[in-house]
């Protein structure tokens, strides 16, 4: 028989379950953690191409407003020069993708390129950071200009778009098909 100091069975049962109640409350469970993990999994399956889209479309939109740049500093170099009565024999013209930086022309008598190589880069120095660019001239204005800055193109009037992007293998460096793509 127990004495009256010592716990009943049911009293110790009652201790023994709130120790196991107030053990559990810590931490989780593997089946919490596992629900959790899965949660995460699908969100970042979703989350991850929908960001690399925006990626893509961000590149893009930057390559062609740098094309859209160079078109502009392009018209201005060709306004200057028939202002400036240069001689200008750039009434055609498709080139000049050089991306270092260039000097300025000895005279007004030079070639026509380097000058208008050198008021391009004056209007748009950052000519340089590109990869690789063209510009088409013809009957003195400019009418195309493309741009490759990475792997994602750029062009201008035209101007290049992700759905291009994805169904073309060509434009990564071909800037004569990218020119042609400007002016259709």
């Amino acid at each position: 028989m127990r004495s009256s100091s010592e716990p009943s069975a049911s009293a110790e049962q009652h201790i023994h379950t709130r120790r196991f109640l107030i053990m559990k409350k810590k931490g989780f469970t593997l089946i919490e953690l596992i629900v959790v993990i899965a949660i995460i999994g699908v969100l970042a399956a979703i989350l991850v191409p929908a960001m690399l889209g925006y990626v893509k479309k961000s590149k893009i939109t930057s390559a062609n407003s740098s094309a859209k740049s160079i078109f502009t500093a392009a018209q201005s170099a060709l306004t200057d020069m028939d202002t400036e009565d240069v001689y200008t024999d750039l009434y055609t013209f498709t080139g000049w993708n050089s991306t270092s930086a260039v000097t300025a022309p000895a005279n007004k008598g030079t070639t026509t390129l380097s000058a208008f190589q050198f008021k391009v880069w004056t209007y748009f120095n950052d000519i340089t950071e590109l990869d690789a660019f063209s510009i088409s001239v013809a009957s003195g204005t400019c009418d195309a200009v493309a741009v490759v800055n990475g792997n994602y193109p750029g062009t201008t009037p035209k101007q290049f778009s992700v759905d291009d992007y994805d169904k073309s293998t060509v434009y990564s460096a071909n800037l004569t098909y990218l020119i042609s793509y400007a002016k259709s």
